[in-house]
């Protein structure tokens, strides 16, 4: 995060946080409902319904870009997985809401608001619901849409020499993606799927010291995913429960937000704004699944 603030406080940015949990922007609901709409119109051929807990790694990065170009803010680190996903396959189409949060603390390389270098870490926290519908084209290959809404919880440290800061960023995204399936022999399936969408305009709120609580809003954007599973029968004799192994790999493009203007009292005193954000991440996960 950029500001230019009318005092000599060093900090690395905002030192106090107000949180806000907003509701879903509308497109969000408008995804929802498609995918309601359609599970309701194709599940009644639905014959297999799972529930799929998920467990593994995620190697973070976090990037900070100005506008012209430098790259102002470096995070690198490794966060914890977990996941949980109800999903149904059915006759014409494969639908699935899943819930999933990587947690942990990242490296971070930077600078305090007078332009001095700065090394820290931050503690972070991303949530992200989703809902998806796959239709099939074939018997291995299927066209899919997803909808996701990103909740990300960022907390900086302070160090001897400047103060840290917590905030808190919520977007969302809408993409379009493949999946091809193939089965190596009776039990054995592996599959692959890429993913491409839009990022849509989101938020940030931060409270900078002494000053009134404030909304950065977050630029538009693109993400593109990829991913790679194997997975086969966990035992003979129970059909029930399956297991797959997973590595997915993704990258969030955000541009920078507009400047927002920050408030002392009813007296505007400074500015702000939310440079052009690079989120890239490796996931690494193995997955149960329950056949109800």
């Amino acid at each position: 995060m950029t500001a230019n603030l009318k005092h000599p406080n060093k900090c690395l940015g905002v030192t106090s946080f107000k949180f806000c949990d907003r509701l879903l922007r509308p497109h969000l609901y408008v995804g929802a409902l498609a995918l309601f709409v359609s599970w309701s119109a194709l599940g009644k051929e639905c014959s297999k319904v799972f529930l799929s807990p998920q467990l593994g790694t995620e190697i973070s990065r976090w990037e900070e870009v100005s506008r012209s170009g430098k790259r102002l803010v470096t995070e690198n680190g490794r966060l914890h997985f977990n996941g949980l996903m109800l999903s149904a396959h059915c006759t014409s189409a494969d639908w699935a809401l899943a819930w999933s949060q990587s947690k942990g603390s990242r490296t971070y390389l930077g600078a305090t608001n007078t332009g001095q270098t700065a090394t820290s870490f931050s503690d972070v926290g991303h949530q992200r619901i989703s809902g998806s519908v796959h239709l099939k084209a074939s018997e291995n290959l299927s066209l899919g849409g997803r909808v996701v809404h990103n909740s990300i919880h960022r907390n900086i440290q302070s160090t001897s020499e400047a103060a840290g800061y917590p905030e808190h960023f919520q977007f969302n995204d809408l993409s379009l993606g493949v999946r091809y399936k193939q089965s190596v022999n009776t039990n054995l399936i592996w599959q692959a799927e890429y993913w491409q969408g839009r990022i849509f305009s989101g938020q940030s709120n931060v409270v900078f010291p002494n000053f009134a609580p404030s909304t950065l809003h977050l630029g538009a954007g693109h993400t593109r995913e990829i991913g790679l599973s194997i997975g086969n029968k966990l035992g003979a004799n129970d059909q029930r429960w399956t297991w797959s192994a997973a590595i997915h790999i993704r990258q969030d493009r955000i541009e920078e937000g507009t400047p927002q203007a920050l408030y002392k009292g009813s007296r505007i005193v400074a500015s702000a704004v939310q440079p052009e954000i690079n989120l890239r991440s490796s996931q690494l996960f193995a997955k149960l699944n329950y056949a109800f």
